[in-house]
């Protein structure tokens, strides 16, 4: 039996509070992140540094279509969803607000997984058969940029006619007639391109995650059968980067593709996940890029000594000035 799906005025605005909390908390450690990014990493680190900016332009970005552009509340696992946001307003269709919305994600796990590959192409060594030259890693680069936009860019161009939403919308047994009174409203018919769509998004998702256990596996073993060679301090120091990058990378999995990957379910699968689960993944998804920059500033050796070294230097100022006698702490304020 489909049960109906209803959301209430009060609790879509407790779904927008948190929503904003979550983003202006968001854009505070945006800020904090490319500061240290810009200011504080070692030049040794170019290369990571470009990749973390660019992850960190693409979470602004997503962070500002979300909450301020498009505002979206997916009626999950229905097929359906509306939007409030200033896209809406200005008349752009849902489907393609969420294409958008999905390409930008799609950039943010491409530039994950070149970060971890210019990671593994630095650990093995230069005769190994799978450290690419300079060409065929530019090809790579490309091809995974193009395979990753390739989905959502073909979702937001094969947009679908409001009649034909608004038909599916009066036919739905969940009674979803009340989110066009909401703003600008989707009911996306399931049709064999976008069973497809589906399909090639848990590829890609399943493979990225493949090749980046790869990556790391393969490090690791390079690290372990060279830990006899070299230097101890080099190797301790190269292992605990790859053991930072793979915590770092743990964050986009646990936030984003398992999220994703039990809503997709849902939608392919009516029944098995319910509406208010959906909501709940949505939020957890969202909690992404605090917990992504929190990683960052805690993980990066150089960003903790500067941030340690902050915190000590107010607490000494603290002490210094709770020391003084009142009169001379009171021409100091």
């Amino acid at each position: 039996m489909t049960l109906p799906i209803f959301l209430t005025l009060d609790a879509q605005q407790y779904f927008f509070t948190i929503l904003r909390i979550i983003f202006i908390c968001s854009i505070l450690l945006h800020i904090a992140s490319v500061v240290f990014l810009t200011k504080y990493t070692p030049s040794n680190q170019a290369a990571w540094r470009n990749y973390m900016l660019f992850i960190q332009s693409c979470l602004v970005v997503l962070d500002i279509h979300l909450e301020i552009l498009m505002s979206p509340v997916p009626i999950f696992p229905a097929p359906a969803g509306y939007a409030t946001g200033l896209l809406c307003k200005l008349g752009v269709p849902v489907q393609v607000e969420a294409g958008l919305g999905m390409l930008i994600i799609a950039n943010i796990g491409t530039s994950t997984i070149l970060c971890v590959f210019h990671k593994h192409q630095t650990v093995i060594v230069s005769s190994s058969r799978f450290r690419l030259s300079e060409r065929a890693n530019r090809i790579a680069h490309i091809g995974l940029i193009i395979t990753y936009s390739f989905p959502p860019a073909c979702y937001s161009s094969v947009v679908q006619s409001q009649k034909i939403t608004d038909e599916l919308l009066e036919l739905d047994p969940r009674n979803l007639t009340w989110i066009s009174q909401r703003g600008c409203y989707f009911y996306q018919k399931k049709e064999p391109f976008h069973y497809a769509f589906v399909i090639g998004m848990f590829m890609i998702m399943i493979t990225a995650t493949f090749f980046l256990s790869f990556m790391f596996f393969h490090m690791n073993h390079i690290i372990r059968i060279n830990s006899g060679k070299g230097s101890i301090r080099n190797l301790t120091n190269i292992r605990k980067s790859v053991a930072r990058l793979f915590i770092q990378l743990m964050t986009p999995i646990l936030l984003l593709v398992i999220p994703a990957m039990i809503i997709f379910t849902g939608l392919a699968a009516d029944g098995l996940v319910s509406f208010e689960q959906c909501l709940t993944l949505l939020i957890v998804m969202m909690l992404h890029p605090i917990v992504h920059n929190l990683l960052l500033l805690s993980l990066t050796p150089t960003f903790r000594r500067k941030i340690l070294s902050v915190q000590m230097w107010l607490y000494i100022k603290s002490v210094k000035l709770e020391q003084w006698p009142p009169s001379r702490r009171f021409l100091q304020r």
